[in-house]
């Protein structure tokens, strides 16, 4: 039984590494690019809490400002909320930005 118990220990602990890795690199990434970034709500909390991303980027908006980056499931994205940078992006410099997701 302690066998099972240290691997279960030793995942667990792997795991937990991993999550703090995958922060760091969030923050470097958008500290590179002189974006804020804010660490929303994980999918675990979404899926089995039930609690409504959407909402916690809506507060996220209120809180930080208009432009900020998050990471979820290690995509890194950048939340837009203004509509005169929206619309630049979307349609004055249309061709200087890839993988837009509205």
């Amino acid at each position: 039984m302690t066998t099972v118990a240290a691997v279960l220990v030793t995942l667990v602990s792997l795991f937990y590494g991993w999550l703090l890795y995958s922060d760091w690199v969030a923050r470097t990434e958008f500290a590179k690019r002189k974006l804020k970034y804010v660490k929303l709500g994980n999918a675990f909390k979404a899926l089995y809490l039930r609690e409504q991303v959407h909402l916690t980027k809506t507060e996220a908006v209120k809180r930080e400002g208009p432009v900020f980056g998050f990471s979820y499931l290690n995509k890194y994205t950048v939340m837009v909320a203004d509509a005169d940078i929206v619309q630049t992006i979307l349609v004055k410099s249309f061709t200087d930005f890839a993988n837009r997701r509205v």
